[in-house]
């Protein structure tokens, strides 16, 4: 029998990420997340066309500590809510614009996708000990990775002989997101046979519209629903009527989106069918969404919640309010969070290398790693498209050491991710791969797994 190596040696593997969408009955081209593709080479790096084996205990152990850290998120969110002033929100980085929904509360976002440091020794020799598996951040807001985590990593793993490692992950997270959906329609008594929800994504970023129309097939084992580019998404207003959203001429009272929340506050729309004497200065979408939200005229998924843990600022505040928690709860933080501090003073005096990232920052965006503390003009290094953070607070995380994997083209650092639905039950662990020191948006390479 030919070994793992031969085997990926011997298959086409361009043809078959070409092919795979298409099995997957996805309708999406994997490649196109790279630009264009000559000579059977894409204009950019996203995926490694290769599949690594992993053990089923790892696995399984990651799932074991996800959970034990959605519990913790699930905590230290409701503490915040019930807990924290106006002035102490503020004085963590979260958007003025978002203090009267954090104040007013909501439901727990319907799943979240951390990202892991594994420790060497645990990936290389099963040793599974306190503070092996540490929790680098969660995606709460705008959860991607999800096609590649619930579909693709299947399709891969079997197409280069091995086993998926999260056996009817699909159905399974299906059916947790339906449960979620059908228990939040009937406490707001929304009737989806006649607003169904609505999902919701920018058509200028691929990632998410795999990302959403993976969700959106899902949701379509159970139901009907309706999608909408959020470009086009229409906020009605009008003195003699109700504010409104629509998608396509429907009425949406439940949707789910894919935006950040700071977008919307950032962005301003296009004012459409305007009387002729009203200025053509319309408000920001926000102002709209936060008006429909808060009055729960229209049920945004994920609600406000997942701003408060999705920020950076959270994993510092759970080390700030140690002591306001159970016990079971501060043995995971400390056994499971990287320790976060506000102060890069803090963090010299604990860490010998820790890193620097902005409190909104997604999947590793502008952080730099530092063994010493930096004058505040040298703070921030930023790279091209990095500059929406130059504004922003920031916290300072120890290092975490990760395996490195090499697959004949150079060592790569290896880290791992896990869903966790809306119950706190783990539902799939993917992997993400870099030659860089950090993982992130840019540098970031899928690389699927199997066991």
């Amino acid at each position: 029998m030919r070994n793992f190596q031969e085997k990926l040696a011997g298959k086409e593997k361009w043809k078959f990420f070409r092919e795979m969408p298409a099995q997957a009955t996805c309708g999406f081209d994997v490649l196109t997340m790279m630009g264009e593709v000559d000579d059977g080479k894409p204009e950019e790096k996203y995926a490694v066309f290769d599949a690594i084996k992993v053990k089923p205990a790892l696995i399984e152990y990651i799932k074991d500590i996800a959970e034990q850290v959605w519990r913790v998120y699930a905590v230290g969110c409701k503490y915040i809510v019930e807990e924290f002033s106006e002035e102490d929100l503020l004085e963590c980085g979260y958007l003025p614009d978002y203090i009267p929904h954090i104040l007013k509360g909501g439901i727990l976002p319907p799943d979240m996708r951390f990202d892991i440091a594994v420790h060497p020794s645990a990936f290389y020799s099963e040793d599974y000990q306190p503070q092996h598996i540490r929790i680098l951040e969660a995606n709460v807001a705008t959860p991607t990775f999800f096609w590649e985590s619930f579909v693709g990593n299947m399709f891969v793993a079997e197409h280069f002989g091995l086993q998926d490692p999260n056996p009817r992950a699909f159905e399974t997270h299906a059916e947790l997101f339906y449960q979620y959906v059908t228990e939040i329609a009937q406490l707001y008594s929304i009737d989806l046979s006649e607003f169904p929800l609505c999902f919701s994504v920018p058509q200028s970023y691929i990632e998410d519209i795999l990302a959403m129309a993976t969700r959106q097939a899902m949701y379509s084992l159970y139901a009907e629903s309706i999608s909408c580019f959020t470009d086009d998404l229409v906020f009605e207003s009008h003195p003699q009527a109700e504010p409104a959203l629509y998608a396509h001429n429907q009425l949406v009272k439940m949707l789910m989106v894919h935006y950040p929340n700071e977008w919307f506050i950032e962005d301003v729309g296009e004012g459409i069918n305007q009387p002729a004497d009203i200025s053509d200065t319309p408000a920001r979408p926000w102002d709209y969404m936060a008006e429909l939200t808060y009055t729960d005229r229209v049920i945004k998924l994920p609600s406000i919640l997942a701003d408060i843990t999705q920020n950076k600022a959270f994993m510092a505040i759970l080390y700030e309010c140690l002591e306001e928690f159970d016990t079971d709860i501060i043995e995971t933080i400390q056994n499971h969070i990287p320790r976060t501090y506000f102060t890069e003073i803090d963090a010299a005096q604990n860490c010998a290398t820790w890193w620097e990232k902005p409190i909104l920052g997604r999947e590793g965006a502008a952080v730099k790693q530092h063994t010493q503390i930096q004058p505040e003009s040298l703070t921030w290094n930023f790279q091209p498209g990095d500059e929406e953070y130059l504004n922003q607070l920031a916290v300072f995380q120890e290092h975490c050491e990760m395996p490195e994997i090499d697959l004949g083209n150079g060592a790569k650092k290896l880290m791992f991710t896990c869903y966790v639905g809306t119950n706190g039950q783990a539902t799939a662990v993917a992997a993400r791969t870099t030659l860089s020191e950090i993982i992130d948006a840019k540098t970031g390479l899928w690389i699927p797994i199997g066991i």
